[in-house]
């Protein structure tokens, strides 16, 4: 049975398959709504371009995104999750990584630590 409780600040948290998976309501919200500020940052960007305003408003958006994804990334290292590069998060299991990408359902593919996040395998497949 999972813990109602999330464990914040625990940057060295090690999961189980099973609070990996229970993250993922938490990390699709957290996602959401960083990505629905961001998506409003670029349109007004481009509008601020099209009207041809002055680059201080325009680079403003710049600064509201850069903000919007370093917010985004410290509430999820505070879950103890590990953002990566595409859009990928990875669960530390104290032997390797779990993998998951926002498209998907679930949490269904590891990595070792000395590997790369693109060399990663889904559960039950073995490389041959």
């Amino acid at each position: 049975m999972i813990s109602t409780e999330i464990q914040i600040c625990r940057i060295d948290r090690k999961f189980t398959l099973e609070e990996a998976n229970a993250m993922l309501p938490i990390l699709r919200r957290i996602s959401a709504k960083h990505d629905a500020a961001i998506n409003r940052a670029l349109a007004d960007q481009r509008y601020l371009m099209k009207c041809k305003a002055p680059l201080e408003k325009i680079q403003e958006c710049d600064n509201r995104v850069v903000k919007e994804l370093q917010t985004w990334g410290g509430k999820v290292l505070k879950l103890g999750v590990k953002q990566i590069q595409g859009g990928w998060y990875a669960f530390d299991t104290g032997y390797g990584w779990f993998s998951w990408c926002p498209a998907e359902a679930t949490v269904s593919y590891y990595y070792d630590y000395n590997q790369s996040p693109a060399y990663r395998r889904q559960f039950g497949i073995i490389n041959k």
